[in-house]
């Protein structure tokens, strides 16, 4: 049976609280409820990808569309390709 992606359950909030620190998991809520502390979208935070979550902080911080630019950033800078060590964790 397919998950409704209308429902959040307990097994999801416990899901994206081991997924992301508070202060970011916090945002990502604000940004889907405009209340850091409502659990009703966890269901979808849980299937954010790493390029997903870090684009929607970002966005919620004001600095929309500049993901693939930070993370160029980072890869010139220190050497560091985010997206090459995602792909190497899974």
């Amino acid at each position: 049976m397919p998950a409704n992606l209308n429902v959040s359950t307990v097994e999801d909030t416990i899901k994206a609280e081991q997924m992301f620190p508070a202060y970011l998991l916090k945002k990502l809520r604000y940004r889907l409820t405009e209340d850091d502390y409502n659990t009703t979208r966890d269901n979808i935070i849980v299937t954010y990808t790493p390029n997903e979550a870090f684009a929607a902080i970002l966005e919620f911080d004001g600095l929309r569309g500049w993901d693939y630019t930070l993370k160029g950033y980072i890869k010139e800078i220190y050497g560091i390709d985010l997206d090459d060590i995602h792909h190497k964790l899974t």
